[in-house]
């Protein structure tokens, strides 16, 4: 396996277990703006989903949508850290 593909490898595996660590969905955030916010987070999610389904066999993007949507998961955590945050503090 060449140093992309395993790069590749690593990013999509890393995604699944964060994404599998997160359980929380939108329903779950109080604050209607944070709300909104992870919604978006998702609703991104899919549209990068559709490019590369869509771009199979093209690059894939240089691994950058891949990153995209790593970064896209941390910032629905931090989503639900400042939801969580402000109802304990609320």
């Amino acid at each position: 396996m060449n140093g992309l593909n395993s790069l590749k490898l690593a990013v999509f595996l890393s995604a699944a277990i964060f994404a599998g660590c997160v359980s929380a969905d939108a329903s779950m955030i109080t604050h209607p703006n944070l709300k909104d916010a992870y919604q978006k987070c998702n609703e991104a999610i899919g549209h990068i989903d559709h490019a590369q389904d869509n771009n199979k066999g093209e690059g894939e993007f240089g691994g950058h949508a891949a990153k995209a949507k790593e970064l896209l998961q941390q910032a629905k955590h931090q989503i639900e850290e400042a939801d969580a945050y402000r109802n304990s503090h609320h």
